[in-house]
């Protein structure tokens, strides 16, 4: 999973949900929610795998994990007041349901989960997802594909079988706009997906029409879960930068903080890097820019890191 600067609405500001833990009540809801998803439709079975290793598995019903995960199958989301009487009414709608402590696949995460929904003798479907902290999610695997979903944006998604007579999408890119891409596993076969910030539903509609005669193909679409729709708009934090260009390369470390903050709010904190790597710094990039050198001393590059990416962090967010 690409790691991103924070979006305020979505990562710094925790969900709107009812009592509960945000990773162990509102994260596995959410989850559940995009299984519901997939499958469509209210499920005749529920099916809830965790990793017997897992933190799921050992704090299992004391944060609500069970009400959660059966809520979001059902097609909750976390801030719905039904959640306490999930068990009630799945009884009362005879949807059977049942959770297996296992040795999970698909996910080394210690807060993943498997969700298998079953529509009654017909479809059935799975997702694997991570509940990685605050009510935020990421979708890992669908029906046996790997992917990277973390709920900010619709996803349209066609599951077509390896030995299947359909015939690929053409037309899968050029209908609205957004993302397109596709995920092939050996044995298996090919999904196409779009990730879009414009609801899919006339696309997943067009998608539905096109495949009806064919039972084997799958025709689903995701819903975004966080609260703002941001996509792939987001920037990858600052340690890519070292990672790619080098530290040494304090112009393009520059670059990166005045894109981000502006040249009058990057002066002073690329005026403390200068004074805290002196030997790295470049400093005709830095007078024409209009800083100020003072060579005072070096640190160690582990704390020069931590600096960087706390000041990098802090003025992203207020």
């Amino acid at each position: 999973m690409e790691e991103y600067y924070p979006d305020f609405f979505n990562d710094v500001f925790g969900p709107v949900m009812q009592p509960g833990s945000s990773s162990h009540t509102a994260g596995p809801c959410r989850i559940g929610y995009e299984a519901f998803c997939v499958l469509g439709e209210k499920p005749g079975r529920i099916e809830i795998r965790l990793d017997r290793n897992g933190s799921f598995a050992g704090t299992f019903g004391l944060m609500n994990e069970d009400l959660g995960m059966l809520a979001g199958a059902y097609g909750m989301l976390p801030d719905d007041e039904r959640i306490f009487d999930i068990r009630d009414i799945l009884d009362d709608e005879k949807i059977e349901y049942g959770f297996e402590k296992t040795d999970l696949k698909g996910s080394d995460h210690p807060n993943a989960v498997e969700f298998i929904l079953t529509k009654e003798g017909e479809k059935q479907i799975s997702l694997t997802g991570n509940s990685t902290g605050g009510g935020r999610i990421e979708i890992v695997r669908i029906c046996g594909y790997d992917v990277s979903y973390i709920g900010d944006t619709y996803f349209t998604g066609v599951c077509i079988p390896e030995d299947s007579q359909a015939e690929m999408p053409g037309f899968f890119a050029d209908q609205g706009t957004g993302e397109t891409g596709m995920v092939r596993t050996e044995g298996k076969g090919v999904l196409y997906y779009k990730l879009s910030g414009d609801d899919s539903g006339e696309l997943r509609n067009i998608l539905e029409q096109q495949y009806a005669k064919n039972a084997e193909v799958l025709v689903f679409g995701l819903k975004p879960v966080l609260p703002v729709i941001s996509g792939k708009k987001r920037k990858k934090v600052v340690i890519d930068y070292f990672n790619t260009l080098g530290i040494g390369k304090i112009d393009d470390v520059e670059k990166a903080f005045v894109k981000a903050m502006g040249l009058e709010a990057a002066k002073p904190i690329i005026e403390k890097w200068e004074r805290l790597n002196p030997a790295q710094m470049d400093t005709g990039a830095m007078n024409q820019a209009g800083l100020h050198t003072e060579k005072e001393r070096s640190i160690d590059q582990t704390e020069l890191y931590d600096f960087m990416n706390q000041s990098f962090t802090s003025s992203m967010i207020f």
